[in-house]
């Protein structure tokens, strides 16, 4: 199954990561050495998606993420 985290660095740089695991266990286990292992400073929102999820479905679960992007093709606008 496919899952998606939102995920914090230590630089402040954020974003989500897509990945597939057996089950649910196994995700939150990948989630929780995220942090551990891997040095992101904040894992969250643990969302699994469906076998058709594509973009649209992104803009959907992460309005929050996804604010500052034109849909219409062009640049990355900045947040105010």
């Amino acid at each position: 199954m496919r899952y998606v985290v939102e995920y914090a660095l230590a630089t402040g740089t954020i974003g989500l990561m897509i990945f597939t695991a057996a089950d649910k266990a196994a995700a939150e286990e990948y989630v929780s050495n995220m942090s551990t292992m891997y040095g992101h400073t904040r894992v969250f929102n643990l969302t699994p998606l469906t076998n058709a999820a594509g973009i649209d479905e992104l803009y959907r679960l992460f309005p929050r993420l996804t604010g500052g992007v034109d849909r219409g093709g062009g640049a990355i606008k900045k947040s105010s």
